[in-house]
C-alpha cells in the first residue's frame, strides 16, 4: 500500500496534493490484500478474532491505545472495502 508522509508542519494544500496523488494509484485488491495481512498479525499478537476485538472495542474494553485505534481503523477499511456500494446494489435489484 502507498504512504505518504504527511506532518502538522505540510501545508494543507501540499497534504491534499499527496493525498489525492497516492489515491489515484490505488489497487483495492491490492489493498485488500494488505489490511488481511495487517489484521491477521494483530489477531496473531492478541490472541484473538478481528470481530471479537472490534466488539469489545467499541464496548470500551480495550483501552485507547494506538494500536488499537489502528486494528479499528483497518477493521472498518476491510468492512468499506468489502461491501456493496449502495448505489450499485439498488440498481442490480
Amino acid at each position: 500500500m502507498p504512504e505518504v508522509v504527511i506532518t502538522h508542519e505540510t501545508p494543507r494544500e501540499e497534504a491534499l496534493k499527496r493525498f489525492r496523488e497516492m489515491t489515484q494509484n490505488l489497487d483495492p485488491e491490492e489493498s485488500l490484500r494488505d489490511i488481511l495481512d495487517e489484521l491477521q498479525a494483530l489477531e496473531q499478537k492478541y490472541g484473538m478474532s478481528t470481530l471479537e476485538f472490534y466488539v469489545r472495542y467499541r464496548a470500551g474494553q480495550m483501552g485507547d491505545a494506538e494500536e488499537f485505534m489502528y486494528w479499528a481503523f483497518l477493521y472498518r477499511a476491510f468492512v468499506h472495502l468489502t461491501q456493496p456500494e449502495p448505489a450499485l446494489e439498488q440498481a442490480t435489484t
